[in-house]
């Protein structure tokens, strides 16, 4: 069972978790060892062949790798002692042939069982043990009363290997996963803590324990285990990414930070971890890194909509409205696969413009005494409606677009302000964001030179330019 990515935003309830996802979130063999019967072997012959030492004369034992490319060519094999059959079933193991497997580890059991080697019954824990593996490998693959009975076989298997030898660590991980997975947590906890007594710095079994405390509901001492089993496997990528997970769900957004780079120092490429980073620093409040991390999502894939809808955050959450909407947009085009969440994204924006707007209004207001405030009223709530019209709103208009729309509603209501108040009231919908120069300059009737020279009079900069704008003009002067 290799260890799989965990989204602890997702955490499995116990009425809908599908077996197969909620088995490998487990290490299972975490150090991808490989395991064989001990044996003294003849020298290999010309043939890549061995004869067991039992039998020189006649049945033949091929070696791992010849066994597999046999399998794989289609060869009938036919075990001929424990050793081949437990060779054939760690092959069709490695193939993911599961059920070839459990039948090709029952082979050698029998052979085994026949047997008067001396390390028979260590041999006979490793079989139990690998045919218990395939068990419940196989039902990770099925639903229902065959899934359970194949992991009520595994359970059995696991048993008798530690009957057999009750110091084998990896059986009680294993164990520990059967019980995870059955969701008896406290019987999980203790096969995991025994593998633990059994080889303190294994992290596999603390990485496995983590994962039954988080599967539990117990994210404390879950992210305990996790930062031990980091600490003996520090360049194991999927346990670092699970530890930031972990830090993730504690909201501890700086160690998430550090251990999600840690993670980019093994693998500058990985995705999932630029998501992850982006994320820790957008609770940060550190939204130009933000930007920076979810543009490089976008230069390693430019149609995920995933990164779209993260960078519109980054830009909502920032001010930068028109941006937003236009990410969000963009996001929604490519099938964001949480629509709602970025509709509801859209809206926020939809809410902070109109908020911008409201704001200019009245500060206008307030340098106009003499104003219909009724009428005012009236003109801001058809800029209302116009916003959210269908056809007409940011959830289906680019930002250009939009800023169009919203010229032609403002033009009724200039007609209420005198020219101070209608210059002031462009001047703080530039300085929002909300207006281009131009266009600002446009809705109150002068040139757009002397709309900028004039910006100064209302406190308003005139050029107020974000870092990654300001970037590209330096390298537009370079390039003059």
């Amino acid at each position: 069972m290799g260890m799989m990515e965990f989204q602890f935003q997702q955490r499995l309830g116990s009425s809908s978790a599908n077996l197969g996802t909620v088995a490998h979130l487990f290490a299972g063999d975490f150090a991808g060892r490989r395991m064989f019967l001990p044996s003294k072997r003849t020298p290999k012959s010309k043939s890549s062949v061995a004869h067991t030492r039992n039998k020189p004369t006649g049945v033949v034992r091929l070696e791992f790798d010849e066994v597999v490319n046999r399998i794989k060519r289609g060869d009938q094999l036919t075990p001929q002692d424990a050793i081949s059959a437990f060779n054939l079933g760690f092959a069709y193991r490695t193939l993911g042939r599961w059920l070839d497997s459990v039948e090709a580890f029952t082979t050698a059991l029998e052979f085994m069982a026949k047997s008067d080697d001396k390390h028979r019954e260590y041999n006979l824990a490793t079989i139990h043990f690998m045919r218990g593996y395939s068990y419940g490998s196989l039902a990770t693959k099925q639903k229902g009363g065959e899934a359970r009975k194949n992991l009520e076989s595994a359970k059995a298997d696991y048993l008798k290997a530690l009957n057999l030898k009750k110091d084998y660590m990896l059986v009680y991980c294993h164990l520990g996963v059967l019980y995870s997975v059955q969701r008896r947590w406290q019987e999980a906890e203790r096969a995991f803590k025994k593998a633990i007594k059994l080889k303190p710095r294994y992290a596999g079994a603390h990485h496995d324990l983590a994962v039954t405390y988080m599967l539990s509901g117990r994210p404390k001492p879950a992210l305990r285990a996790f930062e031990k089993a980091a600490v003996y496997e520090p360049k194991n990528i999927l346990l670092l990414k699970h530890l930031a997970g972990a830090y993730y769900e504690a909201e501890r957004w700086d160690d998430a930070r550090r251990t999600l780079l840690r993670v980019l120092k093994l693998d500058p490429q990985d995705q999932d971890v630029l998501y992850k980073l982006g994320g820790a620093y957008l609770q940060l409040r550190s939204y130009q890194k933000a930007e920076k991390v979810l543009r490089k999502v976008l230069e390693l894939d430019s149609s995920d909509p995933v990164a779209y809808g993260n960078l519109g955050l980054v830009y909502l959450r920032s001010g930068r409205l028109f941006e937003s909407a236009d990410a969000f947009n963009k996001a929604l085009e490519l099938r964001h696969p949480d629509e709602k969440t970025i509709r509801s994204s859209l809206n926020a924006v939809q809410l902070s413009m109109l908020m911008a707007v409201a704001d200019a209004c009245f500060d206008a207001l307030s340098h106009q005494c003499h104003v219909d405030v009724d009428s005012l009223i009236d003109q801001v709530a058809r800029i209302q409606v116009a916003l959210f019209a269908k056809g007409t709103s940011p959830l289906s208009a680019p930002a250009a677009y939009f800023q169009n729309q919203l010229i032609g509603t403002f033009a009724p209501l200039v007609e209420y302000l005198n020219d101070e108040s209608r210059f002031l009231m462009a001047a703080k919908l530039f300085e929002r964001g909300l207006l281009s120069s131009g266009k600002a300059s446009r809705l109150v009737g002068i040139p757009r030179v002397t709309f900028l020279l004039k910006l100064s009079k209302a406190g308003v900069a005139m050029i107020d330019l974000s870092p990654r704008e300001l970037e590209n003009e330096v390298r537009y002067a370079n390039l003059e």
